[in-house]
């Protein structure tokens, strides 16, 4: 028998909880970010998925959501228009990728069950990013 996947959905797009509820596999919980804590304290998930517009509230939420849930995986879906700085500081906050919104149709999916599996879901023109500020922070610690 197979597993169904737990998935928490933080957002107020019900068009993005549509998306995930045709998905078969899925056991869903969905709620609001007001909605977030108590939602994420009364059941255990493999994937939160943030649908947050406001980066500052989505550090914050990430945030609380690893203090509420230790180790589950988070992916982020953003606006099209977000900076690659912006993205790595939510990657590094403890997101494990991010989806665009304009991808969520043909994506999504995949990046859930990605991100499920412990696999990074960013594009690989950041992953050059990532290594680079990574080697960046162990030279800058080598050298104390």
């Amino acid at each position: 028998m197979k597993m169904n996947t737990k998935v928490a959905c933080i957002s107020t797009d019900t068009s993005l909880t549509s998306h995930l509820n045709a998905i078969d596999g899925f056991e869903l919980d969905t709620g609001s970010p007001h909605e977030a804590r108590p939602l994420l304290h009364k059941a255990h998930h493999d994937v939160v998925v943030l649908d947050i517009r406001n980066h500052h509230a989505a550090l914050s939420l990430i945030a609380a959501v690893r203090r509420w849930q230790p180790g589950v995986r988070i992916l982020l879906l953003v606006d099209d228009n977000s900076d690659e700085q912006t993205l790595m500081q939510l990657i590094f906050a403890g997101a494990l990728g991010y989806l665009n919104q304009a991808d969520i149709p043909s994506r999504l999916h995949a990046a859930v069950l990605a991100i499920q599996q412990n696999q990074a879901w960013v594009p690989r023109h950041l992953v050059s990013h990532f290594i680079n500020a990574l080697s960046t922070l162990k030279q800058h610690t080598a050298l104390r």
